[in-house]
């Protein structure tokens, strides 16, 4: 339970800090580069998981059944 609960509060301590950092980022940054600076950022530690975990992107055969799982 302890786990769920530190869970819960790093989530919403991080998604608080996202909000709080695009208010200040559009003011310097247009939105729309703004957001693809975002989502690289978010992109690059999920593909160094995958690439450290050694593992495979689903083929197209296989694409359903990994977006179910």
């Amino acid at each position: 339970m302890v786990k769920v609960m530190l869970g819960i509060i790093s989530v919403t301590l991080i998604w608080g800090y996202t909000w709080v950092a695009m208010k200040v980022g559009i003011h310097d940054i247009p939105p729309l580069l703004f957001s693809a600076l975002r989502l690289f950022i978010g992109a690059v530690p999920l593909f160094l998981i995958l690439f450290i975990q050694r593992k495979n992107f689903p083929s197209e055969k296989n694409m359903s059944k990994a977006i179910s799982s």
